[in-house]
């Protein structure tokens, strides 16, 4: 089995949960839905602000502020994150019955 760099199990396999599945992974900030927060999703979230047409289907789980909008909170959360000036908030993992 691999191992994360501070020493715990790294799974790469889906990892039945009985009764449950993992439906979706929410994560702040991770505004274009490609699981990473990244210099992208800020400027996305700056181009969804201005009004203009992205062309890319917005991930609403990027959210960090839950106001139900994508704008200036989700760009500065990810900018102070990349210039490691914010601790990452915690993902949010939904799950469904089966």
């Amino acid at each position: 089995m691999p191992f994360d760099l501070g020493g715990g199990p790294r799974f790469s396999e889906t990892v039945d949960m009985g009764a449950y599945e993992l439906n979706e992974v929410l994560l702040p900030g991770d505004v274009d839905g490609n699981q990473a927060v990244n210099m992208a999703d800020a400027i996305l979230a700056l181009r969804i602000l201005a009004g203009m047409n992205s062309g890319i289907t917005v991930n609403m789980g990027g959210d960090v502020n839950g106001d139900g909008r994508i704008g200036f909170a989700e760009a500065l959360y990810v900018i102070q994150f990349e210039a490691g000036l914010r601790i990452p908030q915690a993902a949010l993992f939904v799950f469904q019955a089966k």
